[in-house]
């Protein structure tokens, strides 16, 4: 007799989500939704092929690193400011304790910490992030609380992440695709 598929339940508690995100994730998408029922329209705020992953440890910490592709490869002391400006431009990094409480009203509530982030502002902040699953618990969706303004309008970010596999790599590669 065969057994039944199992399907992903949303955690409904602080520890069922901390087990639920603990793992590596690969940004598939990052696009910012109008707020209201305006003509804007979704953007894509870091183009539509960035790059990124998100990591979540099973002690309560995080780290996001997002990029833009695209940028003429060059080796750090080879490089003028203008390299290191663009590259600058292109990439944003955050790492920090993250937290799951109990929200007034009995939903779980995520919170990421900036510990550390390369954009000097934002450091010691802690940002809200709503969050569901999809796909039996493989595709992790994370975004703003509160609409932002970004490019110009009142949006909704929403950054799409798939459950990278585990790595148990006997070999090194020498370069990684």
């Amino acid at each position: 007799m065969a057994s039944p598929t199992a399907t992903f339940a949303q955690p409904d508690s602080t520890v069922s989500l901390r087990g639920a995100l603990a793992g590596a994730w690969q940004l598939e998408s990052y696009i910012a939704h109008p707020a209201d029922s305006s003509t804007a329209k979704p953007v894509y705020p870091m183009g539509k092929t960035v790059i990124g992953i998100i990591m979540y440890t099973p002690n309560g910490y995080m780290s996001a690193q997002l990029r833009m592709p695209g940028q003429k490869a060059f080796k750090p002391g080879d490089a003028g400011d203008s390299a290191w400006a663009e590259a600058g431009r292109r990439y944003f990094a955050y790492s920090g304790p993250y937290f799951v409480v109990d929200g007034p009203d009995g939903k779980v509530l995520l919170r990421h910490g900036f510990k550390v982030c390369n954009l000097p502002g934002s450091v010691g902040e802690v940002e809200p992030r709503a969050w569901r699953f999809e796909d039996d618990g493989k595709l992790l969706i994370l975004g703003g609380d509160e609409a932002t303004v970004i490019m110009g309008a009142l949006r909704i970010p929403e950054l799409r992440w798939r459950r990278m596999g585990d790595n148990f790599a006997t070999e090194t590669p020498s370069r990684l695709p």
